[in-house]
């Protein structure tokens, strides 16, 4: 009798590590996405419903958008996007870990990133995916 409670209270040590250990090993490969950052998502998929498919790269610093038509995308276009995600009542947000938009065509290959240059207070824009 008192092995077999022994062996029970050991079976249960050893899964409730095991559920531990999954619970953070499963948090640490989550997307950084903050709440805000996953409203501003729906927002700019409302707004760009066919013309656009936006996705969070994992690991965070990189908003993908895709077009969803044949015209290859525009900067203008793809600086009103960074406003509306990045921007809040005139000011960039700060609670997010999102820094790039990547812009892809319709075939998903990259065209140009998009970023916020605090030097010149002004958008930058890169030919390279990854900076």
């Amino acid at each position: 009798m008192l092995f077999t409670c022994l062996s029970l209270r050991m079976a249960i040590a050893k899964t409730i590590v095991c559920l531990l250990l999954c619970a953070l090993a499963s948090s640490s490969c989550r997307s950084p996405s903050t709440q805000e950052d996953r409203i501003k998502l729906q927002e700019l998929t409302t707004a760009y419903v066919n013309r656009y498919e936006f996705q969070f790269e994992t690991g965070g610093l990189y908003l993908n958008a895709r077009s969803l038509v044949d015209k290859e995308p525009s900067k203008e276009e793809a600086r009103a996007i960074y406003k509306t995600f990045w921007f809040k009542d005139g000011q960039k947000r700060t609670n997010t870990n999102y820094v790039y938009l990547n812009v892809l065509n319709k075939e998903g290959d990259f065209q140009f990133q998009v970023y916020w240059d605090p030097k010149k207070n002004d958008f930058g824009f890169s030919a390279k995916p990854y900076y």
